[in-house]
């Protein structure tokens, strides 16, 4: 189902080169991206303990990404060539972040960036076929949890909007509160509340905000204030007050 889409729109464009122009901002960071915000990390410490290590985690993810690249074994790409049936489909990263492509053999993706996915799958495919149409992407396998409707793994595109990610879990649940939505990563919080509040109202992507396969999005229950916590106070010394009565008739 998924690839089916890919390739229908995939098939709507006449051309696909490396050099074609973006229209506005990509989905998906580019090596300037990053490393105009890792710039802006080194240069602007935290303000607090807990600040400066959601800091210090974020460019140390960047700066993995700049190396290594973005891609791992275990993640899945899809590639859509035209009229190359073969070589249209959904591919898995193997251990040395190498996928095989049949009849071409071996493509090493150390040190690509999902923004740099379609052109370096062009050149490899350029090798053995000429003036291709090509056309990838990337999938990310996140959870989202919390207040949602249908909390649970998912294979998403990586230039998903935060908030479309949020939908394929059904939508927020009744008592949900984007303001206090985390991000994390191995029980640890990369994006904390306020941060996913501000990725949504600016569009920002899942690949925009470093995820990896594995990342939980964690959407947050409405705060009750100090009402529930007064009416259990009283309703506890209502209850200590009936007790000692009881005790001393």
């Amino acid at each position: 189902m998924l690839f089916s889409a890919f390739a229908a729109n995939a098939q709507s464009t006449t051309t696909t080169t490396p050099s074609s122009p973006m229209v506005g901002r990509s989905p998906e960071a580019t090596r300037p991206d990053l490393e105009a915000r890792l710039q802006a990390l080194q240069g602007t410490p935290g303000h607090s303990p807990t600040a400066q290590a959601q800091s210090q985690t974020e460019a140390a993810t960047i700066r993995d990404r700049l190396t290594n690249g973005d891609f791992e074994p275990g993640d899945r790409i899809v590639v859509y060539v035209a009229n190359q049936p073969a070589l249209s489909d959904t591919f898995e990263v193997r251990q040395g972040q190498l996928i095989h492509l049949p009849n071409l053999g071996d493509v090493s993706l150390h040190g690509v960036l999902r923004s740099e996915l379609q052109p370096h799958i062009y050149a490899e495919i350029s090798r053995y076929v000429r003036d291709p149409v090509v056309r990838t992407g990337s999938l990310l396998r996140v959870s989202v949890l919390g207040e949602v409707q249908h909390a649970g793994f998912y294979a998403m595109p990586a230039d998903l909007l935060l908030s479309d990610a949020i939908m394929r879990a059904g939508g927020l649940g009744g008592n949900s509160d984007v303001s206090r939505t985390e991000i994390k990563r191995g029980g640890e919080v990369i994006v904390p509340m306020g941060g996913v509040q501000t990725a949504v109202r600016d569009g920002e992507t899942l690949d925009q905000l470093n995820l990896r396969d594995g990342d939980a999005i964690v959407v947050g229950e409405k705060h009750h204030g100090n009402g529930l916590l007064i009416l259990s106070v009283v309703a506890t010394v209502a209850g200590i007050a009936t007790a000692v009565v009881l005790i001393t008739r």
